[in-house]
């Protein structure tokens, strides 16, 4: 746009009061303004559409890099899986599969594979490649792991695996030494000769009913102390005065202790080791009023950990 200075310059003379001459450069300053904002407005629209235009561009280079990288990515993995149609029996040994014409042509077969059917996943062998003819398609493998023997499928899954620990799986000389007591083990004979010897001892008349839940009970205790006991256990009955008052409630006749755990003067039972432990009680509510109640609770390190409530009633 072209200069106007020579256009609104004064003159020694001129009368600068006068709204002819005053009305005449304001109106050119005005259309040249006009000018300068209308060009503005298009310049921006402009700077609208050429970014609009880079940031396609941008979007259409890396989208497809993108994609490529990605299905380079899937080409990677799917050659390492295959399928095959082959009906094999589930079996120790080499076992043969023809893989179909979709995967065999770009499978990569790995050193140890995993044949897992498809309908039933509880069916697999895994085992050592012997060979892969890639242009037939033809896979031997040489099975030493194997699920669901005997068994057979056509619809093998056919990935890579990891070689399991195959000698020491297969020893049963117990290299570990690990006794019965140990993992809460007992002969099958044993046990059935001590429930014999406990069923004998708990049988006979009862003259009341707690006498014989008395007996059950001592008899039960009797035979945890025949067998191991990897876990602390306690188990007792209250025999002396009846508990009439608020206060800790103490067992005095204790028929199991395994981890000499419980303290007969106090009623508290120490925890020997970590863990969950399950507490039962049971409650006898007698010659007392009607809708009289008894509340047992169960304290650990003076926090209230449970609470059982027992009423009498008409």
């Amino acid at each position: 746009m072209a200069k106007r200075y020579d256009r609104y310059a004064l003159s020694p003379g001129d009368d600068i009061g006068d709204p002819t001459v005053l009305n005449t450069v304001l109106r050119d300053i005005d259309n040249r303004l006009h000018t300068v904002e209308a060009q503005g407005a298009v310049i921006e629209e402009k700077a609208d559409d050429l970014e609009a235009v880079a940031l396609s561009r941008l979007n259409d280079v890396f989208t497809g890099a993108l994609q490529t990288a990605q299905d380079r990515a899937n080409e990677v993995g799917a050659s390492f899986r295959a399928e095959s149609a082959t009906d094999v029996t589930v079996g120790l040994g080499e076992k043969t599969f023809t893989l179909t014409a979709a995967t065999m042509g770009g499978f990569v077969a790995s050193e140890y594979l995993i044949a897992v059917s498809a309908a039933d996943p509880d069916q697999w062998m895994r085992g050592r490649r012997v060979s892969y003819n890639v242009v037939d398609g033809i896979l031997v493998v040489d099975v030493d792991a194997v699920f669901g023997s005997g068994e057979s499928a056509a619809d093998w899954l056919i990935r890579p695996a990891a070689p399991g620990d195959a000698e020491h799986a297969a020893r049963t000389d117990n290299p570990h030494g690990v006794t019965a007591g140990q993992v809460g083990t007992y002969p099958t004979a044993a046990v059935d000769q001590m429930v014999a010897a406990v069923i004998g001892t708990a049988s006979g008349a009862f003259d009341t009913l707690g006498e014989a839940e008395s007996r059950v009970l001592a008899a039960e205790a009797d035979l945890l102390t025949k067998l191991p006991l990897s876990r602390p256990l306690f188990m007792g009955q209250r025999t002396g005065s009846t508990q009439t008052a608020s206060g800790a409630f103490v067992v005095d006749n204790v028929w199991l202790d395994s981890a000499s755990a419980y303290n007969t003067s106090n009623g508290r039972f120490t925890c020997p080791v970590s863990g969950y432990y399950e507490v039962h009680a049971h409650i006898l509510l007698s010659n007392g009023p009607v809708n009289a109640w008894a509340d047992m609770a169960v304290w650990k390190n003076g926090v209230l950990q449970g609470q059982q409530f027992a009423y009498s009633v008409l």
